[in-house]
């Protein structure tokens, strides 16, 4: 899959090079688009659905996932609604990196530890039940947004690195 938007920074993890999805900020990107609401429709994704092959669907190639995502404001990873079972290692996940950057090794007590783990759960839940709609762009209004986009990332080159 080739980007027809991002170009993510890359770093260091466990030995690999990988991408920094969050690397990218389009600030101010859908109050621009708000002004082409007729070239859009809202799309709802299935649980575990790629934007990959929603893009496919739409556009017949994988290469505008990123597109829809910019649109939308997100990255490629979380942007889809997720199964329980990734949910719960996401939350889980998150749970160590939290404890082990505020370098809690224990907690007080049982109810403390429950609840700081429910706030993170409840989070992602909700995080989560809102990735089921985009805004996508229109088949014959693909070419227009991506001018859009393309124009206001030269505009604002500090914000794409």
């Amino acid at each position: 899959m080739i980007n027809s938007i991002y170009t993510y920074d890359k770093f260091e993890r466990d030995n690999k090079i990988v991408n920094d999805y969050t690397s990218i900020l389009f600030n101010n990107l859908n109050e621009l688009l708000e002004n082409y609401d007729d070239y859009f429709m809202i799309i709802t994704l299935n649980v575990n659905e790629k934007m990959e092959n929603l893009s496919y669907k739409l556009y017949g190639s994988e290469n505008y996932a990123d597109l829809i995502l910019a649109c939308n404001d997100e990255n490629f990873l979380w942007s889809s609604p997720y199964d329980q079972d990734i949910l719960l290692e996401h939350i889980d996940n998150i749970f160590e990196e939290y404890t082990s950057y505020l370098n809690v090794k224990t907690f007080d007590t049982e109810k403390s530890y429950r609840d700081f783990k429910y706030q993170i759960q409840e989070e992602i839940d909700n995080a989560n039940s809102s990735k089921s709609s985009f805004k996508v762009p229109k088949p014959e209004y693909l070419s227009d947004v991506l001018n859009i986009i393309n124009n206001y990332k030269l505009e604002n080159r500090n914000i794409d690195g």
